[in-house]
């Protein structure tokens, strides 16, 4: 198979509409894929990593020479890919299980689904579907497409949900404002007190200062009075 016609197939493979949406995925511009569709490019080693790093399910060999089975042999089970969603939500079995709610025959049931790479109970699909929307139907059932679903216009209830958060970030910087409207008035009463505060404390330094003169004097007095009667005494 010529690298244009390994593409095509790809592109079928994977449940894709084009090239298009091929090169979306990949994170590539559309002529990326065309060129190779038409024939002008082949194949890079970095074109194929790209792939492989989207679409795991993909077997590398057989987009390298066209030979072998399409799909690696780990995601050819229903199974093998809810796997592969525990691996990617990061976790253990018992906590997937806990999220989604299952009973403990559902739970013993998928275990063994998995250890077997038997095809799991339909309701035990649904309710990974139902909890997690990300994930593609399409990958999970049918292997085809990428495992997080792809979408250029938000559903409604992401956008309810947008708009939420919107509002919400709109309500914090509002409330931020004020705090911080708050925190400016309280800075310029605090500057005030404590201009009030030296005022205070020259005016305490001139009293004192008046006190110490005032007892000077007082002082004073008192020693001439003395001098005044030992003089009318002696006299």
């Amino acid at each position: 198979m010529t690298d244009s016609e390994i593409i095509v197939k790809l592109i079928n493979l994977l449940g894709l509409k084009n090239g298009n949406q091929l090169a979306k995925t990949l994170g590539f511009k559309a002529d990326r894929v065309y060129n190779v569709i038409k024939g002008r490019n082949g194949l890079s080693t970095r074109f194929i990593d790209r792939i492989i790093d989207v679409y795991p399910q993909i077997n590398r060999k057989w987009i390298e020479i066209g030979t072998g089975e399409p799909f690696v042999e780990s995601f050819n089970t229903i199974s093998d890919r809810v796997g592969k969603i525990i691996d990617y939500l990061g976790y253990n079995f018992l906590e997937f299980t806990k999220s989604i709610n299952l009973s403990d025959v559902e739970k013993f049931k998928l275990s063994e689904a998995i250890n077997k790479s038997l095809v799991p109970d339909k309701k035990v699909i649904e309710k990974i579907l139902d909890r997690y929307p990300e994930i593609s139907r399409e990958w999970l059932i049918d292997n085809k497409g990428t495992m997080l679903t792809i979408k250029d216009e938000l559903l409604p209830d992401q956008e309810q949900k947008l708009k939420l958060l919107q509002d919400l970030v709109r309500s914090k910087d509002d409330q931020i404002l004020t705090k911080n409207s708050y925190i400016n008035k309280l800075e310029e009463e605090n500057e005030m007190l404590e201009n009030m505060l030296n005022e205070l404390m020259e005016q305490y330094k001139i009293v004192r200062q008046f006190s110490k003169i005032e007892k000077r004097l007082e002082e004073k007095m008192r020693n001439t009075d003395e001098k005044l009667t030992r003089f009318r005494v002696k006299k």
